[in-house]
């Protein structure tokens, strides 16, 4: 995907990122992420998941341990969970800051309008 040229706002250069890209990462890489925390779990640190053991029902093994033990207690997983939520809080801060703008827009828009006669 290429990246448009900058355009220049009086002094300041503006580089300008596609909406579609923005959004993707704000909302697919955190899922991205834990799965790869899941399957790191499975493929390098297997035997961890073969011997967890719930701390309420000590005689019941579980092939499947809850996801706040792969993304949250365990290392390197914790480490990788922990560098994506860093990477795509950005992005998720677009959200909340375009609906902002819009809504801003909308409302001074809409009531600066002369009334008609």
């Amino acid at each position: 995907m290429k990246s448009k040229p900058m355009k220049s706002s009086g002094s300041l250069k503006l580089l300008i990122v596609p909406t579609k890209l923005i959004t993707l990462f704000g909302a697919v890489v955190p899922g991205l992420g834990c799965y790869a925390c899941i399957a790191y779990t499975y493929v390098f640190q297997f035997y961890r998941v073969h011997n967890f053991i719930s701390p309420d029902c000590p005689n019941v093994t579980i092939s499947f341990p809850p996801i706040s033990y792969s993304i949250g207690v365990w290392e390197p997983q914790r480490f990788l969970w922990l560098f994506v939520m860093f990477a795509h809080f950005p992005a998720r801060l677009f959200y909340p800051l375009v609906n902002f703008f819009l809504s801003v827009s909308f409302l001074s828009n809409r009531f600066a309008r002369k009334p008609k006669e």
